[in-house]
């Protein structure tokens, strides 16, 4: 079996859609002998930032000498991504993963009809981390805490980043349900790392949940935090440099140094030097990301995220309105996203994103003429780059953003232009 293959069979999978649940990711895991039970993860739920958080914490682990393992969803590019030790999974080394757990698969009637395609990426990845020998695996849930795939782990530490509004189908509908569902990752005595978060009632369900589970809770605070021109310090934190853009990202960070204070807790040794270097040079494509002097991608796809990433605007571009590519799906709350980015508007490209999912432009620029804005329509992204940059002078500021399934193909056409 080669990669194209591998990606073949695994595509065959996409049949059995999202079920939520753990039952067959742990009938397949009990067949390869419950690699999961002899790791040691750090598993990470939340809305936003879950990502980040994992690629900084992977990043200073590294740094502190301990081999790492990163799991996280949706690639941008290539499903290797999603396999990452110090750098991402060959495509001969995910061919012969796939090979490999196939062969259980295949005599398993229950799994062949059932099992989900991110079920199978699931397993695919500690079993990769396990026969990598990996000391650390940072886990991003896909969808959620209690019934994702990904919770069928038993974590040192759980933590949980700002939680807010996305994929309420299978969340909930209401703030508080989400947090439950989020803090599913929760674990009986460990220890739980809690992000900044925007709603007291977060707060409480995840604070109920670790006393509970009786988890020490490491709670980030904003409060704690001292910003300087070119650095900040948090507790006894000094002098840290981020490279990644935007105050959200900065919260991110103070989540990570609770968690590598949870770390420290457990005899873990990682230096304040591993952590400056790490956070310092940490490049995370598509968050946020300047590829150019005036242009700027950002994944963002949910009204929190959409809320940051206009902050930044404001904050980093106060006089000026911005040229916008915007695609997105058509589950996302697109109203209110629209409603947080049209006053800062120059000029709106409506796309569809490269996904079954997505939002129809047209209708996208219907919506949009009811907040004032007349989108342009192109035909696809080529075309909407194509005539942004045109129209774009140098003084003025592109971004494309609003899914995961824009921005990917987006920057693949923008590396070979603008090379």
């Amino acid at each position: 079996m080669n990669c194209e293959k591998a990606l073949d069979y695994l595509k065959g999978f996409r049949r059995n859609g999202i079920k939520p649940g753990l039952e067959r990711v742990q009938e397949l895991l009990k067949l390869l002998g419950n690699p999961q039970d002899s790791q040691k993860f750090i598993h990470v739920s939340g809305t936003n930032g879950k990502g980040s958080t994992c690629y900084m914490l992977s990043e200073i682990l590294k740094r502190a000498g301990y081999k790492t393992g990163l799991f996280t969803s949706p690639p941008l590019h290539k499903i290797n991504e999603m396999f990452h030790i110090d750098k991402n999974i060959e495509d001969y080394e995910f061919a012969l993963v796939i090979k490999e757990i196939s062969y259980v698969i295949e005599d398993n009637e229950y799994l062949k009809n059932n099992l989900t395609e991110f079920e199978l990426l699931t397993v695919a990845a500690i079993y990769y981390f396990k026969q990598s020998a990996c000391e650390f695996v940072l886990f991003e849930t896909g969808l959620g805490g209690s019934l994702d795939a990904t919770n069928i782990v038993s974590p040192l530490i759980s933590v949980v980043t700002k939680i807010s509004f996305d994929h309420m189908e299978y969340l909930g509908s209401t703030i508080q349900e989400i947090a439950t569902a989020e803090s599913g990752i929760i674990k009986d005595n460990k220890l739980t790392v809690l992000a900044v978060q925007n709603f007291p009632e977060i707060e409480k369900i995840i604070k109920d949940k670790a006393f509970l589970k009786n988890n020490k809770l490491y709670q980030a605070s904003s409060e704690k935090l001292k910003n300087f021109q070119n650095c900040f310090s948090y507790k006894g934190f000094t002098e840290i440099k981020l490279a990644l853009l935007g105050e959200h990202q900065i919260e991110n960070a103070l989540t990570v140094l609770e968690t590598i204070t949870a770390l420290k807790d457990l005899g873990y040794k990682i230096n304040i030097c591993h952590i400056r270097e790490a956070l310092s040079k940490v490049y995370w494509p598509g968050r946020l990301e300047k590829i150019s002097p005036n242009i700027f991608l950002d994944v963002s796809h949910n009204v929190d995220g959409v809320n940051c990433l206009v902050n930044f605007f404001k904050k980093s571009y106060p006089e000026q309105k911005i040229t916008f590519v915007f695609g997105v799906l058509k589950d996302k709350q697109y109203r209110k996203m629209i409603e947080l980015f049209a006053p800062i508007a120059k000029s709106i490209y409506a796309v569809k994103p490269e996904s079954e999912r997505a939002l129809d432009p047209f209708w996208l620029s219907m919506v949009l003429g009811e907040y004032g804005i007349t989108a342009k329509i192109p035909r696809n992204i080529q075309e909407a780059l194509d005539l942004a940059l045109s129209e774009i002078s140098s003084n003025d500021i592109l971004c494309i953003f609003g899914s995961f399934y824009l921005v990917g193909p987006t920057r693949e056409i923008l590396r070979r232009t603008l090379v």
